[in-house]
Protein backbone atom coordinates (compact mmCIF):
# COMPACT_ATOMS: atom_id res chain seq x y z
CA UNK A 1 0.00 0.00 0.00
CA UNK A 2 1.46 3.46 -0.98
CA UNK A 3 0.72 6.41 1.10
CA UNK A 4 0.08 9.89 -0.69
CA UNK A 5 2.40 12.70 0.81
CA UNK A 6 -0.44 14.07 3.47
CA UNK A 7 -0.78 10.30 4.60
CA UNK A 8 2.77 10.07 5.29
CA UNK A 9 3.25 12.90 6.91
CA UNK A 10 0.14 12.30 9.15
CA UNK A 11 2.03 9.01 9.90
CA UNK A 12 5.04 10.48 10.63
CA UNK A 13 3.37 12.66 13.06
CA UNK A 14 1.47 10.19 14.62
CA UNK A 15 4.65 7.78 15.37
CA UNK A 16 6.68 11.27 16.77
CA UNK A 17 3.62 12.21 19.00
CA UNK A 18 3.61 8.05 20.16
CA UNK A 19 7.50 8.50 20.80
CA UNK A 20 7.34 11.80 23.09
CA UNK A 21 4.88 10.25 24.88
CA UNK A 22 6.49 7.38 25.71
CA UNK A 23 9.40 9.15 27.09
CA UNK A 24 7.54 12.06 29.04
CA UNK A 25 5.66 8.63 30.79
CA UNK A 26 9.54 6.55 30.71
CA UNK A 27 10.86 10.00 32.59
CA UNK A 28 7.58 10.67 35.03
CA UNK A 29 8.24 6.71 35.93
CA UNK A 30 11.88 7.60 36.77
CA UNK A 31 11.49 10.51 38.19
CA UNK A 32 9.26 9.03 40.88
CA UNK A 33 11.62 6.17 41.71
CA UNK A 34 14.51 8.27 42.31
CA UNK A 35 12.18 10.89 44.41
CA UNK A 36 10.76 7.94 46.53
CA UNK A 37 14.69 6.97 47.32
CA UNK A 38 15.82 10.63 48.16
CA UNK A 39 12.61 11.73 50.04
CA UNK A 40 13.49 8.58 52.65
CA UNK A 41 16.47 10.16 53.85
CA UNK A 42 17.34 13.13 56.00
CA UNK A 43 16.51 16.56 53.99
CA UNK A 44 19.08 19.51 53.46
CA UNK A 45 19.93 22.22 52.36
CA UNK A 46 23.08 22.48 49.92
CA UNK A 47 25.15 24.03 52.89
CA UNK A 48 24.02 21.24 54.93
CA UNK A 49 24.79 18.60 52.94
CA UNK A 50 28.59 19.54 52.15
CA UNK A 51 28.93 20.40 55.78
CA UNK A 52 27.44 16.78 56.83
CA UNK A 53 29.42 15.01 54.88
CA UNK A 54 32.34 16.77 53.42
CA UNK A 55 33.20 19.02 56.33
CA UNK A 56 36.92 17.97 56.72
CA UNK A 57 37.88 21.33 55.61
CA UNK A 58 36.09 23.86 54.55
CA UNK A 59 37.27 24.15 50.52
CA UNK A 60 35.69 20.88 50.46
CA UNK A 61 32.61 21.00 51.83
CA UNK A 62 31.84 24.09 49.41
CA UNK A 63 32.87 21.57 46.21
CA UNK A 64 30.56 19.66 47.56
CA UNK A 65 28.11 21.92 48.02
CA UNK A 66 28.42 23.76 44.77
CA UNK A 67 28.39 20.22 42.93
CA UNK A 68 25.58 19.20 44.31
CA UNK A 69 23.49 22.59 43.46
CA UNK A 70 24.43 22.10 39.72
CA UNK A 71 23.66 18.34 39.78
CA UNK A 72 20.27 20.07 41.23
CA UNK A 73 19.93 22.32 38.31
CA UNK A 74 20.46 19.49 36.05
CA UNK A 75 17.77 17.14 37.68
CA UNK A 76 13.64 17.60 37.64
CA UNK A 77 13.46 15.90 41.22
CA UNK A 78 14.75 17.56 44.04
CA UNK A 79 18.20 16.47 45.79
CA UNK A 80 17.69 17.36 48.93
CA UNK A 81 17.99 13.77 50.48
CA UNK A 82 21.25 13.46 47.93
CA UNK A 83 24.09 11.08 50.42
CA UNK A 84 27.78 11.01 49.15
CA UNK A 85 27.94 7.83 47.79
CA UNK A 86 24.70 8.09 45.59
CA UNK A 87 25.90 7.29 41.96
CA UNK A 88 25.07 10.00 39.08
CA UNK A 89 24.26 7.62 36.64
CA UNK A 90 23.17 4.37 38.12
CA UNK A 91 21.28 6.18 41.75
CA UNK A 92 19.87 9.68 39.58
CA UNK A 93 19.53 8.39 36.54
CA UNK A 94 21.27 11.55 35.23
CA UNK A 95 21.40 10.56 31.60
CA UNK A 96 17.24 8.95 31.49
CA UNK A 97 16.10 13.32 31.22
CA UNK A 98 18.56 14.24 29.20
CA UNK A 99 21.08 12.54 27.21
CA UNK A 100 23.41 16.27 27.40
CA UNK A 101 23.07 16.59 30.61
CA UNK A 102 25.89 14.98 31.81
CA UNK A 103 28.28 16.66 29.29
CA UNK A 104 26.26 20.27 30.20
CA UNK A 105 27.56 19.20 33.67
CA UNK A 106 31.45 18.69 33.22
CA UNK A 107 31.03 22.59 31.00
CA UNK A 108 29.52 23.65 33.87
CA UNK A 109 31.90 22.25 36.38
CA UNK A 110 35.28 22.72 34.18
CA UNK A 111 35.65 26.88 34.51
CA UNK A 112 33.54 26.78 38.47
CA UNK A 113 36.51 25.17 39.46
CA UNK A 114 39.94 25.22 37.00
CA UNK A 115 40.05 21.89 36.35
CA UNK A 116 39.97 19.54 32.37
CA UNK A 117 37.58 16.89 32.51
CA UNK A 118 38.18 16.14 28.93
CA UNK A 119 40.21 12.71 29.71
CA UNK A 120 38.78 11.95 33.59
CA UNK A 121 36.94 8.90 33.99
CA UNK A 122 33.72 10.93 35.25
CA UNK A 123 30.31 10.03 35.03
CA UNK A 124 31.39 6.43 34.86
CA UNK A 125 27.70 4.45 35.92
CA UNK A 126 29.86 3.85 39.46
CA UNK A 127 31.22 7.55 39.88
CA UNK A 128 29.80 8.48 43.39
CA UNK A 129 29.20 12.08 44.54
CA UNK A 130 32.18 11.63 46.95
CA UNK A 131 34.13 10.00 43.54
CA UNK A 132 33.43 13.29 41.76
CA UNK A 133 34.47 15.45 45.11
CA UNK A 134 37.54 13.61 45.20
CA UNK A 135 38.36 14.28 42.00
CA UNK A 136 37.28 17.88 41.48
CA UNK A 137 39.55 18.41 45.06
CA UNK A 138 42.45 16.34 43.97
CA UNK A 139 43.13 18.54 40.38
CA UNK A 140 41.89 21.75 41.17
CA UNK A 141 44.70 22.00 43.84
CA UNK A 142 47.25 20.67 41.46
CA UNK A 143 46.37 23.16 38.89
Amino acid sequence: MKLNWWESIVFIGVVTALGALGFYFHARRIRKQVSAVLSTRSQLTSSQYGEKYFGETPARSAIARDLREMLASKLPYPLSGLGPDDKIQETLRMDSFDSLSSAELIMELEPRFGIDLRNAPTFQNDMTIRDLVDYVEYHRKVL
